[in-house]
């Protein structure tokens, strides 16, 4: 048997191969779950506990901004700067880094992209530009997870704020269409 923040109420708990799995609902937070076996008699073992960070809110990314020392141009050699926020509002934090994929006339970009951590929730992802990468508007997508494997995407967000289709910076603020 198991129960949920709380030895009050048990229900019956099926195990299969020397696993069971349960379905929590309920709050996001500290939960604390506990099992015990119960014979065809009656007699209940002792309760056992696992304590868990549920979690099933996404991160959110928000007040991204994409700069170059040039204002709106790049060229070969240009390191471009993209700064962002990141931040995990149900419980378990961001799980490392998040990622950043650079795009320059709609194709990855060829060099590497580096993500730093600034003071929390912010976040500096660069990469310097060079004659492999495609002319065009330079744009960006971030994903940051969260410990409970919880995904946030920019277009997510910008759709969730009134926004559609693709997010995109041209060196500039960000900017999106309806």
């Amino acid at each position: 048997e198991y129960a949920v923040d709380g030895t009050s109420s048990w229900s019956a708990l099926t195990v299969s191969s020397g696993a069971a799995t349960i379905a929590i609902t309920g709050a996001n937070g500290t939960r604390t779950i506990y099992a015990r076996a119960t014979d065809y008699a009656g007699n209940a073992s002792a309760a056992v506990s696992q304590t868990i960070i549920m979690d099933t809110t996404a991160p959110i990314i928000s007040n991204a901004s994409l700069t170059s020392p040039s204002g709106t141009y790049a060229k070969a050699g240009t390191l471009v700067t993209l700064t962002f926020d990141a931040s995990d509002s149900g419980g378990s934090d961001l799980s490392g880094l998040p990622a950043v994929v650079f795009k320059s006339g709609g194709n990855a970009v060829a060099g590497s992209v580096s993500v730093t951590a600034g003071p929390v929730p912010s976040y500096t992802a660069s990469y310097t530009t060079n004659a492999a990468d495609s002319d065009g508007p330079i744009s960006y997508t971030i994903n940051a997870i969260d410990g409970a494997g919880n995904t946030a995407q920019l277009n997510a967000w910008l759709a969730a704020n009134g926004g559609t289709g693709a997010a995109s910076d041209v060196c500039g603020g960000v900017t999106w269409s309806n």
